[in-house]
């Protein structure tokens, strides 16, 4: 009773709060200035955004839109009422925003756990990057279809609910991020380093984010049994009886305990067949500094590590051979959305690209010392960078208010803008010979209302201009990832049948 009555003062403070003080609370600041904000209007989704970006909010709504029925299908549950996206266009906004509501997830606490009642909405941070906009949305929408479909739509039935029903966080947010982003090498490295090392665990006892790991994967190994379609009857049987154990007997004839030993039986199987690998991977727990791995950094045959302890960053020398890995940094204190990012200097060592009271910051590891470099970049937000070693010229995309631009920098230098659009650019590669750039670019075709990426060539030509063409020009598919093969050849990743082409 205590708890209710707690969470109906809140809903009061909430909605008070809100309507009062939407356009106070919902600005964004950056650079000390606030952005004013828009609304863009769909069948079933709000977006809420800077004025500058009424392109970026087209897309994540164009996403949004396409998604919506694929979630719908595989969960059984149609949308009832609409879900607002809050649209940040970098993590830098989103971080200085001033939205003392940001955290609009109420947690009514249990003595089995946490139970979270949602609202329909959810918070989106562009950072460069197309699949990590997509998992964004769809990991929000999934979770709001779900929780309205297992608590029901009004926020009485949600108290009801959840005061019956105790959903574990591995059942939940799992099957949020098996919707929301296909599993990866990322996600193999990470569970793999967990069944290894721990030959018994209780998934209760374990980290938030290990619990959803695991979760993820079991969704994935009771797809493999019953296929997708179980899910639907997994889910109807939950919200219907309001137990787990109920719908795991019924579908597989095991109750939860004895489906998570099998699952675990199969996993440790697959894992102790390859327990060998010369390289650390990316986010490989690991005991340098006690942290994960966030990037794996090769010059020549030198090979580096960068590893992120709770808020503190740290870079290491690897040695293959040995497996001795030599600090050649002093740890330093970071924010976790915006840690450094490295590339090559093709000689044996690295730049390092870092961030710092909203500055960028370039230092350089040639392999015995480190150097401060003048940085005259000056973007929002910036997605990646390279460096060809023969022309001594960076290559960096990233965000310029509300458009992605791609700049070339000499050492030292003013950085010149070689492209720019106001959709997505991804993935570019310089060619070996310093003159030549491969991107993707995202585009909008207006006979098929559809989004995709294309594979580009831009042909520099020393401030005369730049020509781009367009290799693969698809309205239907995406090509990403594109690489350069020899001298003239060309390869790339496809959606449509996921695997790598080639001209």
């Amino acid at each position: 009773m205590r708890n209710l009555l707690l969470f109906i003062l809140f809903s009061f403070y909430y909605n008070a709060t809100y309507s009062q003080g939407l356009r106070q609370d919902f600005t964004i600041r950056q650079k000390s200035e606030f952005v004013p904000l828009d609304k863009l209007v769909g069948e079933h989704y709000e977006i809420i955004y800077a004025k500058n970006n009424l392109e970026l909010a087209k897309v994540v709504l164009a996403i949004a839109n396409e998604n919506t029925t694929k979630i719908e299908n595989l969960l059984g549950y149609r949308l009832s009422g609409k879900i607002e996206i809050r649209l940040f266009q970098n993590p830098l906004a989103f971080a200085v925003s001033k939205n003392t509501l940001s955290n609009y997830l109420n947690i009514q606490q249990n003595s089995g756990g946490s139970t979270v009642i949602v609202q329909n909405k959810f918070d989106v941070v562009f950072d460069g990057n197309r699949e990590s906009l997509l998992s964004q949305i769809r990991g929000g929408i999934e979770h709001a279809l779900l929780y309205e479909m297992l608590f029901g739509g009004t926020v009485q039935e949600k108290i009801k609910y959840a005061s019956l029903m105790q959903l574990p966080n591995w059942f939940v947010k799992g099957l949020v991020d098996y919707i929301a982003k296909p599993w990866n090498a990322q996600d193999d490295d990470n569970l793999r380093d967990l069944i290894l090392s721990n030959e018994k665990f209780q998934i209760n006892d374990l980290q938030p984010e290990l619990q959803a790991l695991i979760g993820k994967n079991i969704w994935i190994y009771m797809s493999l049994l019953k296929g997708e379609s179980a899910f639907q009857r997994i889910l109807y049987l939950v919200r219907l009886t309001r137990k787990i154990e109920n719908a795991t007997y019924f579908v597989f004839n095991w109750n939860t305990s004895e489906m998570i030993k099998e699952w675990h039986q199969f996993v440790l199987g697959s894992y102790a067949k390859d327990q060998k690998r010369k390289l650390p991977q990316l986010s490989e727990k690991t005991e340098l500094n006690n942290g994960t791995i966030k990037a794996v950094i090769k010059s020549n045959e030198q090979y580096y590590l960068h590893v992120l302890s709770k808020n503190q960053s740290c870079v290491f020398q690897y040695n293959i051979s040995t497996k001795i890995a030599l600090r050649i940094k002093p740890s330093s204190k970071i924010k976790s959305d915006l840690i450094p990012i490295y590339c090559s200097d093709g000689t044996g060592g690295f730049y390092e690209l870092s961030i710092s009271n909203h500055t960028y910051n370039l230092s350089h590891y040639n392999g015995v010392k480190w150097n401060t470099l003048k940085w005259t970049v000056q973007l929002d937000y910036i997605n990646s960078f390279q460096y060809h070693p023969k022309t001594k010229t960076f290559l960096v995309a990233g965000m310029l208010k509300s458009d992605n631009v791609l700049i070339t920098s000499k050492e030292g230098e003013n950085g010149q803008i070689e492209l720019m659009n106001p959709q997505h650019i991804i993935n570019p590669i310089w060619h070996q010979s310093g003159n030549r750039i491969l991107v993707s670019i995202q585009g909008y075709d207006i006979k098929t209302n559809n989004f995709n990426y294309d594979v580009y060539e831009l042909y520099l030509k020393d401030h005369q201009g730049s020509t781009l063409i367009n290799y693969t020009n698809t309205n239907l598919e995406n090509e990403i990832s594109p690489t350069y093969y020899g001298s003239k050849g060309i390869s790339y990743l496809s959606d449509k049948n996921g695997i790598v082409n080639s001209y």
